[in-house]
């Protein structure tokens, strides 16, 4: 904290959040997002766990299907939502968050950063 001279009583100001964070705080969210991914597991998932699934049986008629209204409730949420989203981002308040995510989103965006995604993902083997 320090005093700020333009203040009508000498107030003290607090720095601002940019002028706080250095060199210690970076290199603890580097370390923290390094421990983070080492400690993540595979994420295991098959359908089985979600319904029951019958391989052998015959698929349902697509009357059956259009009939059902779980169906349609989902596609109409999903109209919904995605109307809803498309609301927000065209106000105000959407150009900012949007702005927000882009400048979140930018280093992924640098050249190294696409070529270390792009040989870690291994499509630099090619099998022979």
């Amino acid at each position: 904290m320090s005093l700020d001279p333009g203040s009508p009583a000498g107030e003290l100001v607090r720095p601002r959040l940019a002028e706080r964070r250095g060199l210690p705080v970076r290199c603890f969210r580097a370390g923290t997002g390094v421990a983070l991914s080492l400690w993540s597991l595979p994420a295991e998932a098959h359908v089985k766990w979600f319904a029951p699934y019958i391989v052998g049986a015959p698929p349902a008629p697509i009357g059956a299907t259009l009939a059902d209204p779980w169906l349609w409730t989902g596609i109409a949420l999903v109209l919904v939502f995605f109307v809803a989203t498309r609301a927000v981002e065209r106000s105000s308040v959407g150009e900012k968050i949007l702005l927000g995510m882009d400048r979140m989103t930018d280093p992924l965006w640098r050249p190294s950063t696409i070529l270390s995604a792009w040989w870690a993902s291994g499509a630099s083997a090619r099998p022979r």
